[in-house]
């Protein structure tokens, strides 16, 4: 069954006109499309004429993430939801969208925090998983799963009083579209954050044929700098609030010790050193970026 509140927040992807739901269904009032409810979560996309690379995508994580164990707040994750507290001090009852959620952390630790949050990734198998843990949590009344594309997003105009999208503008063919359809949603004056991989030339050499062959192993389709990601999001109205460069090269080495020796009690250590170098361009393997309009 699905929340009626998520409704007021949901359009149509291809026409951007309002739904109402009929049956097991989310009908389009203007073009009459039809999109299923699964699971008491809207498809908002159609999965099986996904390109090529989305669909490569959705298998490759899916399959990676087969055996993740039950939900866990790791310390990476506890970083990135301390930049966002930190740079925005997010208020009761304001409007969240995670635009690629994977595991979800970012949209449940918010809806703790009461925010209404959208989860929404491509993978339906990922939110019937995700959606456990909100069962679980009782975060059922503002925490809210949608299956669609980061490229046509299924939400009204100007809802979002902060939207987050973490590793995922990489992956997608159309990164143009997807940043005027996060630009669309965002209110006037809101809050963003974006991670993406970060410009090899940036990366310490000994280090670029593992990035290199991780890219292509993963489906990155391009790699980003402060400028870049400035010049795109600035085109929306999007100022830089502040930069954030994670994975130096202590904590990948530490990872990568961590997997060969299978020992998994560093993680900690590893996220207090990234964290000291967080400043640092040079050296890294991410770049995470805070935009205000």
């Amino acid at each position: 069954m699905i929340n009626r509140k998520l409704l007021q927040y949901l359009c149509c992807p291809k026409c951007k006109f309002d739904l109402v739901k009929q049956d097991n269904f989310l009908v389009c009032k203007k073009c009459g499309e039809k999109y299923k409810i699964w699971h008491g979560i809207p498809i908002l996309a159609d999965l099986d004429n996904l390109s090529k690379h989305l669909r490569g995508q959705v298998k490759y994580f899916e399959r990676e993430d087969k055996n993740r164990p039950g939900y866990r707040l790791r310390e990476w994750q506890k970083s990135y939801l301390r930049r966002l507290r930190n740079n925005f001090l997010p208020k009761r009852n304001e409007v969240l969208i995670d635009v690629g959620t994977g595991s979800g952390y970012m949209a449940v630790e918010m809806a703790k925090e009461s925010l209404i949050t959208i989860a929404c990734d491509l993978s339906i198998k990922e939110l019937i998983k995700l959606k456990g843990v909100v069962e679980k949590k009782h975060l059922e009344k503002n925490l809210f799963l949608v299956c669609c594309s980061a490229e046509n997003l299924p939400f009204k105009n100007k809802i979002a009083d902060y939207l987050v999208s973490n590793a995922v503008l990489e992956h997608l063919p159309k990164e143009k579209r997807a940043i005027q359809e996060i630009s669309r949603v965002c209110k006037s004056k809101s809050g963003l954050m974006i991670t993406v991989p970060l410009n090899l030339k940036y990366v310490l050499p000994f280090f670029w044929p593992l990035n290199i062959i991780h890219d292509k192993k993963i489906g990155h389709l391009r790699r980003y700098s402060k400028k870049i990601l400035e010049k795109k999001f600035g085109r929306c109205n999007f100022k830089i609030k502040k930069v954030f460069y994670t994975g130096h090269f202590i904590k990948v080495l530490g990872v990568l010790l961590q997997i060969f020796l299978k020992i998994y009690r560093l993680d900690k250590l590893l996220e207090d050193f990234d964290q000291k170098a967080e400043n640092k361009k040079y050296g890294a393997s991410n770049i995470c970026v805070i935009f205000e309009r």
